[in-house]
């Protein structure tokens, strides 16, 4: 029952994005810098429901006249993809709900931890197990190629092919756990190819002006943190939020 619960509530998700009509989804997507997106981060469906948040959010801050609530929302979106990146990257968002949470508290701990760990992974070599056990396959269509013999053939002695040339072993013992390989996912190192220290030194200041937008009422300290000076100050800030925005979430 929980399987085709959650199938209509999929299909659901799906009529209510596909509604909106090709070029409403166009749009969406011709937001995307494809050099610096975040989409392998996100299931495909999470990913367009993403951009049409942030979309909406670059509105608000293009038409808001609160200095408090732009810098706000502009952080939440940035608070949101942090913590949604190390689920994917540490791949425990399986275990994550309302409830149970591994990530840490605190902002400034979340970006630590997903800087270190994209630096940490970066600088070693793939685990040689890993190229071997990336690909999964439906159980339907892995029931057909079993099923089927030609195919099946044709698979295995790509295996061997691919394992001897590897200096594998032909039956290979899958060893994700040797810290001294990378073994986060090759999709999710990709999409965050990108974060650099640039990256990071944005989204921190940006939280830097969050903790003041958060305590205080008072829009000169907003303004005074980020050097904005003389006129158009209202202008100026949402300038900042907007590239920072664009910059961090991978838009053009």
């Amino acid at each position: 029952m929980e399987k085709i619960t959650n199938w209509i509530m999929e299909n659901e998700r799906l009529k209510r994005i596909f509604s909106k009509g090709d070029k409403e989804i166009g749009r969406l997507l011709s937001l995307i810098d494809q050099e610096k997106n975040l989409i392998n981060s996100f299931p495909l469906l999470d990913y367009i429901e993403f951009i049409e948040q942030l979309d909406k959010i670059i509105k608000y801050v293009e038409d808001s006249d609160n200095p408090r609530l732009i810098v706000l929302e502009s952080w939440l979106i940035i608070d949101f993809s942090i913590r949604n990146l190390l689920k994917k990257g540490l791949e425990i968002e399986r275990f994550c709900d309302e409830e149970f949470n591994l990530l840490p508290q605190g902002f400034k701990d979340c970006i630590n931890l997903l800087e270190n760990f994209i630096y940490n992974q970066r600088k070693k070599e793939l685990n040689p197990q890993r190229k071997f056990s990336e690909i999964e396959l439906p159980k339907a269509i892995l029931s057909f190629v079993l099923d089927n013999s030609n195919i099946k053939k044709e698979i295995l002695d790509f295996q061997e092919s691919f394992l001897l040339s590897n200096n594998l072993p032909l039956v290979p013992t899958i060893d994700l756990n040797n810290s001294e390989y990378r073994n986060v996912n090759e999709n999710w190192l990709d999409s965050v190819k990108h974060l650099d220290k640039v990256w990071f030194q944005k989204a921190n200041k940006l939280n830097k002006v969050r903790n003041l937008a958060a305590h205080s009422f008072d829009k000169e300290k907003i303004y005074k943190e980020l050097g904005i000076k003389g006129s158009n100050q209202l202008e100026k800030l949402k300038e900042f939020c907007l590239t920072t925005l664009k910059l961090l979430m991978g838009l053009k």
